[in-house]
């Protein structure tokens, strides 16, 4: 997941169908989480879930194809962008070599 700097430091947490979520570490004690819908049709339920109020970028912004948001403690963040994915709900799929801290994140 390279995101707009095409950095590749995303570590993707999970996927369905719908889309992938991603996390990276902004080294400054803050945490970018991304989703990347894999379709137009995904994103009006997407954004049920990740809205511009509750502080979500959109797709369309700056022309890319995603959702994010910047967070502090990315606990709850995570745990919304999976949701809006279908996590758990959908045929999933965890990435299993991910770090220990970003494994921590992923609701049971």
């Amino acid at each position: 997941m390279a995101g707009t700097e095409r950095t590749g430091e995303y570590e993707v947490i999970g996927r369905t169908g719908r889309g992938k979520v991603g996390i990276r570490d902004l080294k400054d004690g803050t945490f970018r989480i991304r989703v990347e819908p894999f379709g137009a049709r995904f994103v009006p339920g997407m954004a049920e879930f990740m809205s511009p109020a509750d502080g979500w970028k959109q797709p369309g912004n700056r022309g890319e194809n995603r959702f994010s948001k910047v967070v502090d403690e990315p606990k709850e963040a995570v745990a919304t962008a999976l949701a809006a994915i279908g996590y758990n709900t959908l045929v999933s799929k965890t990435n299993s070599d991910v770090p220990k801290w970003v494994s921590a994140l992923i609701p049971a």
